[in-house]
């Protein structure tokens, strides 16, 4: 039986929580031993994770200070909390879980997932001193898997030495259970409503879409916002809709655990990020097969078959208003067949992950 670890930031409400979630919960506990260490122990998903995961955290919460142990002192983290032997190692997240996976002394098999566009959304930069320094913790790992091929093409033009490393593995997906969830209940909306879900961050650009409304509330267009999830921006978008007046347009309805009915029942799903790596609730609207907005990076045009699968617009705010103002007017009517979410089959995508777990011999690697 393999030992496997899972280091993961926290379980916070954003789509990687959601996918490594999946994970494991369908992972074969027969065969695998699984441990779960979480850097800060915290989130939304905590009394989500499988009974048979043993769970250990590093830190209670995040803060400024442990964060700062984490950057100047990341060896000594690592030394300090993870105690047991493991076969396999998986940072399953850019940045903070990579820096500490990258310096496991173990001789164990290392993973490194990335989810995002680094090349566009460097936002692990705070954790090193410079691009080299994170270009040679990648180097300790024997694995990179990227969430899609534009994360990956990104990830090399940012880190060029480490081309030859890698693969593209599409989030599983667990494409019935996400059917079965959108008719738990019934939502009906009044108007016309856009629907759009994802962590209160700067990175899913929610203040430009509220802007973008604002320009349409002066033009007498009938039609409502609605966000779920829960994130650091909350009170400044909170305020922003307040200043602009948007209270009848746009409303913030915090972390839904099941959010499938209300974005059933939309008229179209709205993605307004700055930078995606493959987004994970966009999948899903496919999955639905509702109407899609969404601004253009990265793994959105690899979603949407560059457009074939829904309207893809440009990343601007500007982009934003116009988009949903065509839509207003016109409407649209892209057609989703099977095919456009089939590459996110549960069962495909963890047969691919087991099979990167299952092979051990690859070689050691090294800076």
């Amino acid at each position: 039986m393999k030992n496997i670890l899972f280091l993961m930031k926290s379980m916070q409400g954003g789509g990687a929580e959601k996918v490594l979630l999946n994970i494991l919960k369908n992972m074969d506990y027969q065969k695998y031993n699984i441990s779960l260490v979480l850097v800060f122990n915290e989130g939304i998903y905590l009394n989500d994770i499988p009974k048979n995961v043993k769970v250990s955290y590093i830190f209670e919460k995040e803060t400024y200070e442990n964060n700062q142990m984490i950057i100047n002192q990341s060896k000594s983290v690592y030394l300090n909390n993870i105690k047991e032997d493991y076969d396999i190692e998986i940072a399953f997240l850019e940045g903070i879980c990579t820096k500490i996976i990258g310096n496991s002394t173990q001789n164990s098999k290392k993973i490194a997932w990335v989810h995002v566009d680094l090349l566009n959304c460097h936002y692990t930069s705070s954790m090193y001193n410079s691009i080299k320094e994170e270009e040679d913790t990648y180097h300790q790992f024997d694995e990179i898997v990227f969430v899609s091929n534009y994360v990956k093409e990104s990830f090399y033009k940012l880190f060029p030495s480490l081309n030859t490393k890698g693969r593209v593995l599409y989030n599983p997906i667990d494409i019935d259970q996400i059917k079965k969830l959108s008719k738990a209940f019934n939502v009906d909306y009044d108007k016309t409503t856009f629907i759009t879900i994802g962590r209160l961050t700067n990175q899913k650009g929610f203040d430009r879409l509220i802007n973008a409304v604002s320009k349409l509330s002066n033009e007498n267009f009938n039609f409502q916002i609605i966000i779920l999830g829960k994130g650091p921006k909350y009170n400044e978008l909170k305020e922003q809709i307040h200043n602009l007046k948007l209270e009848n347009y746009i409303f913030l309805k915090g972390f839904e655990p099941n959010p499938y009915p209300y974005l059933l029942a939309s008229n179209a799903f709205i993605s307004s990020s700055r930078s995606e790596g493959l987004a994970l609730v966009l999948c899903e609207a496919l999955i639905l097969n509702k109407q899609i907005i969404a601004t253009n990076c990265s793994g959105v045009n690899e979603a949407l078959d560059y457009g074939k699968y829904g309207h893809i617009i440009e990343n601007s705010e500007l982009g934003i208003y116009i988009g949903i103002k065509d839509f207003l007017i016109n409407g649209s009517n892209y057609t989703i067949s099977e095919k456009a979410f089939s590459k996110f089959s549960l069962k495909k995508s963890i047969e691919k992950i087991c099979d990167l777990i299952d092979n051990t011999s690859l070689p050691k690697s090294g800076i």
